[in-house]
């Protein structure tokens, strides 16, 4: 998976790999956290949102998990984050839940910080 270097480049490669897991994984571990709020200022899919929770949830923790808090850390940047999370169904909201969860039982202050 070929690292992204802009929003647009992630959203390619997201919708390129998106059926594909393992490729899927590889392209949000290649992230560097730090630049998704800068990368989804204009927009931030809940497609995108989700395919995220997922992998952070049950392909990253709990051991990635210093990876995992930090791309929540960098989406917690993102202007629309607030937006997409209002469009979460129930099941998707609660794998944010389960994914701060899962974090807090391995640092409860960092999951308290990403929350």
């Amino acid at each position: 998976t070929q690292v992204p270097t802009t929003g647009g480049e992630l959203y390619r490669s997201w919708r390129r790999v998106r059926g594909e897991e393992a490729e899927l994984v590889g392209l949000f571990r290649s992230l560097p956290p730090a630049k998704l709020p800068h990368w989804l200022k204009g927009e931030l899919e809940e497609e995108l949102l989700v395919d995220m929770l997922r992998v952070i949830r049950h392909k990253f923790l709990p051991d990635e998990a210093p990876h995992a808090l930090a791309l929540l850390e960098g989406l917690l940047g993102v202007p629309r984050l607030g937006i997409a999370l209002k469009f979460l169904s129930a099941s998707d909201r609660a794998l944010l839940h389960h994914s701060l969860a899962a974090l807090a039982q391995l640092d409860p202050h960092a999951a308290r910080a990403a929350a």
